[in-house]
């Protein structure tokens, strides 16, 4: 009995192209595999600090208390008051960085 053999060996160069689209292939599919597993983590929680207005103000670009206190007073800023001083948590820092608009304070209550 004779075996009929359908197709050719293909050529060096096109087993490289077919290596390639494999690669390309897999490494879509991993990219993909890893977004999906990134949703699907829990959120990092790390402990939020707060800030004291001059050093807020630093890390908003060097603007000057005065103006972080009228974006208080705005609420584009959130602040919270503690013994008397009004301190902004890092994350609202990171919210204006990221150019998020302002939203509740956790707790569900905005802060004043």
């Amino acid at each position: 009995m004779t075996t009929l053999r359908l197709t050719r060996p293909l050529d060096p160069e096109a087993r490289r192209v077919a290596a390639e689209d494999r690669v390309r292939l897999a490494c879509s599919q991993l990219a993909d595999a890893l977004v999906e597993l990134a949703a699907a983590a829990p959120a990092e929680t790390r402990p939020v600090e707060l800030l004291d207005v001059a050093t807020a103000a630093q890390r908003l670009g060097s603007i000057s208390r005065s103006t972080l206190y009228t974006l208080m007073a705005s609420g584009a800023v959130r602040a919270v008051s503690v013994g008397g001083r009004r301190l902004i948590p890092s994350s609202e820092i990171e919210r204006i960085a990221a150019g998020r608009p302002p939203g509740r304070m956790p707790g569900g209550r905005d802060a004043t």
